[in-house]
Order: structure tokens, then sequence, then C-alpha cells
């Protein structure tokens, strides 16, 4: 299992394998405030790193310079307000 993901992400960029795991932590983040049952946590965990990893070229287009909150080509703002609006309208809608 572990050999099919290392091939997985071999062939994505390093900004949308690091923008992802940040959309990660931040749902989670969401998940322990705004505690739901836990069998939500897989649903806002993918949805949170999928919106942010499809967030992150806007930050290249918009020509975002967040100076010493980028970690490469990573706009961490923008990747936390991404993830938190994904799980916050997944959570409106009952998700």
């Amino acid at each position: 299992m572990a050999h099919i993901v290392a091939v997985a992400l071999a062939g994505l960029p390093p900004w949308t394998v690091l923008a992802g795991i940040v959309g990660m932590a931040n749902a989670a983040l969401f998940f322990l405030i705004a505690g739901r049952p836990l069998l939500r946590l897989p649903l806002y965990l993918v949805c949170g790193g999928a919106v942010a990893a499809l967030v992150q070229p806007l930050s290249t287009l918009l020509g975002d310079s967040g100076g010493w909150l980028l970690v490469g080509e990573v706009s961490l703002p923008l990747v936390a307000l991404a993830a938190w609006l994904a799980v916050g309208v997944a959570r409106l809608l009952g998700l």
C-alpha cells in the first residue's frame, strides 16, 4: 500500500503535496474545534487537502507575495483559508 502511495505522489509537484498536507492539518483543526462524529474526519481531511491543493496555483496567478508566510511556493494563508472555507461549507451542507 505504501508503495502505491509513493508512486502516486512521485508525479506531483512538491508544492501540491505540501499544500495538501497543510490543508489536511487545517481540516483536522477545524474538526477539533467544531467536532462532529469521528466518522466525518476522513471526509474533512480529504475535502481540506484536495481544496488546498487545487487553490494553491491561484497564489502564483494572483502574484501573492506573502513574504514570510510562504513556504517555497505554498502560500500558507491562502491554503488555510481555502481549507477552512471548504470544510465549513461541507459542515453547513451536513456532510
